[in-house]
């Protein structure tokens, strides 16, 4: 699409670690604040890792109404709270038609915590005694059918779980809706919580910072890098054309110029792929000229190897790279909250630093830097990548173009 037709982004939120709201956040940010901290929700154990990125602030009730609440699961709760301020961010509660706005919502593992509840309940108590008032929060859709009830949107309902990529997956199923003229608009809302049985799986597994040598700490494109630290958090965006949005008076946050998937060969559909050159990827239909590359590289220095290796490929050398996983830590949805974040960079010709990076990797064509990066910049590129090597490319643009 092109011209007014083009989807853009017309409202953006996020409850993020580092505070509630796109404002609060973005200011954290630039001011290279990070959450990383001692998890307090739960016993880590005496041993390292002890560290997380957890949403503390946060009370559902500041966002939705006590009958919504009442029932729903912590993550549902981030995740619709988002959705909610993000369709008031874009000024979308116009008294419309809500058949035709619809909710896509993307995550990797959904509600682990309630789930673990409710079977530990199941097999040391008996089924007859699980509490039945958590089933509904077990299922992946829950989060998409509790935005629908508190935005009365009765459009499409759609979840997505696409490992690492699913927030970048959601943003582009809300694109498709709009495209196909299904939706006038679409909320795309996505999130993980810290829950204690992922990090205790992977604390098991040695995947987790600090992997037996170093400090804990995560330092994306760091030469001392040395595994991820896990944070929480949810985001959301409100897709539609700008026509839509110009005609109901709305602001364009952003043009959505371009959205791709890619592959990359993985050596095992467990593992992240680890080139030891530039890897084959099935390239993108045509080349992107973002001044700003915004990153999943969490810390982990297979992932930082391989999507600093597929730099390259994508976009021109020399641009300007960041990640969030120094200041909020990651998870399997936070593609939507760097997708929010490229937004924001644009928009306040700001990039934010990177709190943690002293060593940057030797070789790499792309800047990353510990000072706040200031321009005119005009494109963004957002690039995810998850495990087995499926790939997920969006370009943002800072004003729509008739």
């Amino acid at each position: 699409m092109s011209g007014r037709a083009r989807p853009v982004i017309s409202g953006v939120a996020v409850v993020s670690p580092l505070g509630i709201g796109a404002r609060i956040f973005w200011e954290a940010l630039c001011a290279g604040r990070s959450a990383i901290e001692e998890i307090r929700g739960f016993d880590p154990g005496p041993a390292p890792p002890r560290l997380g990125a957890q949403v503390r602030s946060f009370a559902g009730r500041d966002f939705l109404a006590p009958r919504l609440i009442r029932r729903m699961d912590r993550l549902s709760q981030m995740i619709a709270a988002a959705a909610v301020s993000a369709v008031a961010d874009a000024g979308l509660d116009d008294g419309g038609d809500a058949d035709d706005c619809g909710v896509v919502v993307g995550s990797m593992l959904g509600n682990l915590t309630e789930a673990a509840q409710f079977l530990d309940r199941v097999f040391t108590k008996g089924p007859a005694l699980a509490n039945p008032m958590l089933f509904p929060n077990l299922v992946m859709n829950a989060p998409a059918s509790q935005i629908a009830m508190a935005l009365q949107c009765r459009g499409p309902n759609l979840t997505v779980s696409c490992g690492e990529i699913s927030g970048e997956v959601a943003l582009e199923t809300a694109v498709d809706l709009v495209r196909r003229g299904r939706c006038r608009a679409v909320v795309a809302a996505g999130g993980e919580e810290l829950s204690e049985i992922v990090f205790q799986a992977l604390k098991d597994f040695r995947y987790l910072s600090p992997r037996g040598r170093g400090a804990e700490r995560s330092i994306p494109f760091d030469t001392r890098a040395n595994g991820p630290v896990l944070g929480e958090g949810a985001a959301a965006v409100v897709v539609e054309t700008e026509a839509s949005a110009r005609r109901r008076g709305g602001a364009v946050r952003a043009t959505i110029e371009h959205i791709e998937r890619f592959t990359v060969p993985a050596r095992s559909p467990h593992l992240w792929p680890v080139p030891e050159s530039a890897p084959r990827v099935t390239l993108p239909a045509r080349a992107l000229d973002a001044e700003l590359v915004l990153c999943g590289a969490d810390s982990s220095p297979e992932r930082d190897r391989l999507e600093l290796a597929l730099l390259p490929r994508l976009v021109p050398a020399g641009r300007f790279v960041y990640s969030l996983a120094g200041a909020v830590g990651s998870h399997g949805s936070q593609g939507l909250s760097t997708i929010v974040a490229a937004v924001l960079a644009l928009r306040s010709g700001t990039l934010p630093p990177l709190p943690a990076l002293e060593q940057p990797r030797p070789g790499i064509d792309f800047s990353a830097s510990r000072s706040v990066r200031r321009g005119a910049w005009s494109r963004a590129a957002v690039i995810g990548v998850a495990r087995g090597g499926a790939g997920a490319l969006v370009e943002l643009g800072a004003e729509a173009s008739s």
